[in-house]
């Protein structure tokens, strides 16, 4: 309220504003500055200070001296103390014996890594001409018929001049006589016997690995696998196995019946008859092994 006065009267009597009331000497600034102005006073645009406070000293209480009486006193209490007390012996010390050291554990040594195992990669089998098998023998008709184009030019240009050429073969064919058909009837017969003598060698030296092979890519085409020859002759069988495919004969049972009772059988045969029947079997097994081993 004063302040809005002092800002009204100074407005309106400017020669009061130049008054002592009206105005503060500052403790900074040595100029007197006017308190009353146009403007309206508040604590945010007046200048505030804060003088620290004086600090108050604080009474020091004197220390007693000590008087001469006192420590004279004391000290004669502290002898007297010390003679009526003895003096204590001091303890034997214990001998510890000294701890042994504990051996320093070896360091177990550090494993070996396992070597990684790298496995090839699969090679893919490739088959040569050498390893597949020879090709079949021609029947008597197809000689017949070979004979015929090779007598003519042997080419043709087109396939319907091939079918027209086995055509006409056929037709020639059925007119021959036997007398003439004999002639490639021998010549077939000779070229199979080339091809089967061909056919087991290849059979004996070709390895089971390559037959697998060929048999996969022959079934992938849809043609029949390569087995072993049927006219191979094949090894004899052992004592046992004879006597029992002979003691089946003439008996209406089941093969698996049978062989129980030829094993029966075969216990209760005397020694002698065995040894016979044994020696008889290893002898052809011997013989056929030696045959098959020098035609490879």
């Amino acid at each position: 309220m004063l302040s809005a006065l002092r800002a009204r009267l100074g407005a309106r009597l400017p020669a009061l504003s130049q008054l002592a009331v009206f105005t503060r000497q500052s403790t900074i600034y040595s100029v007197a500055r006017p308190i009353v102005s146009t403007q309206s006073r508040t604590f945010l645009t007046s200048q505030r200070f804060e003088f620290a406070a004086k600090a108050t000293p604080t009474k020091r209480t004197p220390a007693k001296k000590a008087t001469k009486a006192s420590s004279a006193t004391k000290t004669k209490a502290k002898a007297g103390a010390a003679k009526k007390k003895p003096a204590k012996k001091p303890a034997p010390k214990k001998k510890v014996a000294a701890k042994k050291k504990k051996a320093a554990k070896p360091k177990p040594k550090p494993k070996p890594r396992k070597k990684k195992i790298v496995k090839p990669k699969p090679v893919k089998f490739k088959i040569t001409a050498e390893m597949k098998p020879p090709k079949r023998s021609l029947t008597p008709y197809m000689t017949f018929h070979t004979d015929r184009v090779h007598a003519s030019s042997g080419k043709f240009s087109n396939l319907a001049e091939a079918q027209d050429a086995v055509k006409s073969s056929a037709a020639v064919w059925k007119t021959l006589s036997d007398a003439q058909k004999q002639t490639y009837v021998d010549k077939a017969a000779a070229a199979r016997e080339v091809y089967e003598k061909a056919m087991e060698q290849w059979y004996l030296t070709t390895s089971l690995h390559v037959r697998k092979e060929l048999n996969k890519k022959r079934v992938a085409k849809g043609k029949s696998k390569i087995g072993k020859p049927n006219w191979m002759e094949k090894e004899p069988s052992s004592a046992y196995m004879r006597f029992a495919m002979a003691f089946k004969e003439g008996k209406d049972i089941p093969y698996v019946e049978a062989l129980k009772q030829a094993k029966v059988a075969w216990a209760n045969i005397p020694g002698a008859r065995k040894e016979e029947l044994k020696s008889v079997a290893q002898k052809e097994i011997a013989a056929f092994r030696a045959k098959k081993h020098a035609t490879v």
